[in-house]
């Protein structure tokens, strides 16, 4: 199935989630598509002692929410793809822009979870600060996350997708429309 965001886990560097929306903005492919998952990388760094809560969701490029997870429980000291599944018939539209956001609350012991980021060709890592909860329907700002080393960073942050096939509606014949004050003649053709 195709995916689009950041899959490649050669990590560079690794930031706190907790209370905190982290991002990065991808486009769709040229196909719209039905969200499957949404896998992000992540690492439990005070395992087995700690554990953790995250979770995933998509918005739309005028930072409205789009998809969201339930949480999953990091409890494994070692870097993790976890991948969480959308249960939601959720339609993305073809070559559109979208944020991919990974969220997480802080540890039974007081510490973070961590997400990785990947290097770029252009620098694409957002956050925003939140106490974790339930997913905001629209995120009012976001802030650029930057590296101190001045490296182009996105989140390791991916959605996988079915591609959709529409076909376009085609309609022949003539008709006509009633408008306020009177009625006026419409030709439908077809469109191909």
């Amino acid at each position: 199935m195709p995916i689009f965001g950041h899959s490649s886990t050669w990590a560079a560097q690794g930031r706190s989630i907790y209370d905190r929306i982290s991002s990065g903005i991808f486009q769709m492919g040229s196909t719209n598509g039905i969200v499957n998952t949404i896998t992000g990388y992540f690492w439990d760094w005070a395992a087995p002692d700690d554990k953790y809560d995250v979770k995933c969701a998509i918005y739309d490029i005028n930072s409205n929410l789009v998809a969201k997870t339930s949480s999953a429980t990091l409890s494994d000291n070692q870097w993790t793809l976890q991948t969480f599944k959308i249960t939601s018939n959720i339609k993305l539209l073809a070559n559109q822009s979208y944020y991919l956001c990974a969220w997480g609350n802080e540890g039974s012991i007081g510490s973070p979870p961590i997400q990785f980021s990947g290097q770029a060709s252009e620098h694409n890592l957002f956050y925003n600060e939140e106490d974790f909860g339930d997913w905001p329907e629209y995120i009012p700002s976001w802030n650029a996350w930057y590296d101190l080393g001045g490296e182009s960073l996105e989140p390791i942050i991916y959605c996988e997708y079915t591609e959709i096939e529409e076909t376009p509606l085609s309609i022949e014949g003539t008709g006509r429309i009633l408008f306020y004050g009177g009625s006026k003649e419409l030709k439908i053709t077809t469109v191909e």
